[in-house]
């Protein structure tokens, strides 16, 4: 039976996204909570349906949730062959909007049932990690200091209108925050868990990297040099520099970091910095045209 997401489901639920937890090839957009009353709060404003069986136990989970111009779907999620069902049914909440998916590379049942339903494949995204005693190790290859006549500067070193002209030539594909004010940019770098390294030589600014760390967990967040001066090793100093902070915190165990399969340069680096390749993730849309 197929019905709208209620409070009673909310355990079968955590069972199952700790179901896809545990094999990186099931991996889907989900909810991020993993206990019954966050779960709860996060899934309160979505769409959201589940699928039972003759017991009354969720055996899938699909979900919309305001995204963009229209909706991120969460899910298809299901242990018993029953993607297709609950992905017909939550689309049909979605009326005209797009929506966008994200499924693992692995994740053939669902990406088929995406591309079925009429989702189209946009690109893929590789995500890289690298440990404490990885980058310690011998094999790994650490890149020299800033060069000199070069500054590292903070968020609030450098003005806004400098950082979004920034952002918006690094990688045409980077739309999130040409809409920001200087309010959103002083809020975000406001945060303590985020830093913002910009790498300015004679007043130029020639790239940028925004670490952010959580737990155990470094994650560069974005990494970009400017167009005019790529080729002349600015994101191996940029990467260096954000690997030096993150690991200079005595609880960070781990950096993460990941690229579009159009960012060649970025994966090359990432691979000869000694970063493992840990998983790819497939972007779809489905626009009503």
């Amino acid at each position: 039976m197929l019905r709208p997401l209620q409070a009673a489901d909310a355990h079968d639920v955590v069972t199952l996204l700790e179901w896809m937890d545990a094999h990186p090839e099931r991996e889907v957009f989900a909810p991020v909570a993993r206990e019954l009353e966050d779960l709860r709060w996060e899934c309160e404003d979505k769409k959201s349906l589940v699928y039972l069986d003759d017991l009354g136990t969720v055996r899938a989970y699909a979900g919309l949730t305001r995204y963009k111009e229209g909706y991120v779907l969460e899910g298809p999620l299901s242990r018993g062959g029953l993607v297709e069902p609950v992905l017909r049914g939550i689309l049909e909440h979605a009326g005209n909007d797009p929506i966008y998916a994200f499924a693992a590379k692995a994740n053939r049942g669902v990406r088929d049932a995406l591309e079925t339903a009429g989702f189209g494949a946009m690109h893929g995204t590789d995500f890289f990690k690298l440990s404490r005693r990885e980058l310690s190790s011998k094999q790994v290859r650490v890149w020299p200091e800033i060069p000199q006549n070069f500054r590292l500067l903070p968020a609030f070193k450098v003005r806004f209108e400098d950082y979004l002209e920034l952002y918006r030539s690094s990688e045409d594909v980077w739309t999130e925050r040409l809409h920001w004010r200087e309010d959103d940019y002083k809020r975000h770098f406001a945060r303590p868990e985020l830093s913002l390294m910009v790498l300015e030589n004679r007043g130029d600014l020639l790239g940028f990297a925004e670490l952010e760390t959580e737990g155990q967990t470094g994650t560069l967040a974005y990494l970009a040099v400017h167009p005019v001066h790529r080729g002349k090793g600015y994101g191996r100093v940029l990467l260096n520099q954000a690997l030096r902070e993150a690991f200079n915190q005595p609880d960070v165990m781990e950096f993460r970091a990941r690229a579009h399969d159009h960012e060649g340069a970025a994966r090359r680096l990432y691979k000869r910095t000694g970063f493992e390749l840990e998983r790819t993730v497939i972007t779809y849309l489905l626009e009503d045209d």
